[in-house]
């Protein structure tokens, strides 16, 4: 049976067979048991424990056992697990960020970069976590499909104007050129060729063939038709005198010094015939009149000549016998001087 004290109710067992010094001591045991409960009410005297943990003790009264003091431990009271509130992973696909939940501690995974090629940070003004791609740190032939090549050596190989492929001219539809200088279609394209001071009739120039739709083909210089050479090409390159057989011609003058020229005699039969003197080098040339014919507006057995010397390959002239006595200028080019 009990008996209800200030302090509340407390069990006294009977005695029995007991004898009285059990009694005592028994009554000594509950009232210190009743001074600890009534210091119990004073919790600002009792030392706080900052962390509790689940084997700890605690004293309450049980609602189910009228109220009776118990102990009871930390970790079996209602929702000693935490909180009932709880957290979840939502997303269809992807790594969830939420771990567990470890009594009231809902556990998230951190955000860890996989490799230096990303970056992870926490952006505090924004309350942010940032991830970029760190562009520094990604290596172009590590990219798939992207080759073996690194940037360098592209770039090298795009400097290189050495036919780095080792491209053929066939592989171009050039197989047919030759490895010689080309003509091009520029004025002035003769000057990369070397000069040839003294042309001869064995030379070969080059012309388009009018009668074989302008396909270009070689010519020898003695072959040229007569109204450009007359029946063919003298060379001269020394004084002398002409025959009625040296007209109709061109005279090549070739000389490395003055060079006089004389006409044959000529009469009235001759009208009609021509010649051409062409100055291939630096020194003067003189063509004279024979007996008392002249040449243009020379006097009677005069002469005309060109002693330019910047003039070789560039003057030349024609003329043509109009009467017995007189030859005609027909076409000159350079400086020609009669006397």
């Amino acid at each position: 049976m009990g008996e209800y004290t200030t302090f509340g109710w407390f069990y006294k067992p009977d005695l029995g067979a007991k004898g009285q010094a059990e009694k005592n001591q028994f009554d000594a045991a509950l009232e210190n048991i009743d001074s600890v409960l009534k210091d119990l009410d004073d919790f600002s005297s009792l030392v706080e424990k900052g962390s509790p943990v689940n084997a700890d003790l605690l004293i309450i009264e049980d609602s189910a056992d009228s109220y009776n003091k118990k102990q009871v431990q930390v970790g079996k009271l209602p929702g000693a697990a935490g909180e009932a509130n709880t957290a979840s992973n939502q997303g269809v696909g992807g790594v969830g960020l939420f771990e567990a939940k470890v009594g009231v501690d809902l556990q998230f995974r951190n955000i860890n970069a996989g490799s230096n090629k990303v970056q992870v940070s926490h952006d505090v003004a924004n309350k942010e976590v940032d991830i970029d791609v760190v562009p520094g740190n990604i290596a172009h032939q590590d990219l798939n499909g992207s080759g073996i090549n690194a940037h360098a050596q592209i770039d090298a190989h795009l400097a290189n104007l050495q036919n780095p492929h080792a491209v053929t001219k066939a592989q171009v539809g050039l197989g047919n050129v030759t490895d010689h200088a080309q003509l091009q279609r520029a004025a002035g394209d003769f000057v990369c060729f070397s000069e040839k001071l003294s042309p001869a009739n064995a030379d070969i120039i080059l012309v388009e063939d009018s009668t074989d739709a302008y396909h270009k083909k070689k010519v020898r210089l003695a072959n040229l038709p007569s109204a450009i050479w007359g029946e063919g090409v003298i060379e001269k390159s020394t004084s002398g005198l002409l025959t009625k057989n040296d007209l109709n011609k061109t005279i090549l003058c070739t000389n490395t010094a003055s060079l006089i020229i004389n006409l044959p005699s000529v009469e009235a039969s001759d009208v009609g015939r021509w010649l051409t003197l062409v100055k291939a080098t630096d020194q003067q040339v003189t063509l004279t009149a024979a007996d008392s014919d002249k040449i243009g507006s020379s006097k009677e057995g005069g002469y005309i000549f060109n002693d330019q010397a910047l003039e070789k390959h560039e003057a030349s002239i024609t003329i043509k016998l109009l009467t017995a006595t007189q030859w005609f200028v027909v076409a000159k080019v350079g400086t020609w001087y009669a006397v």
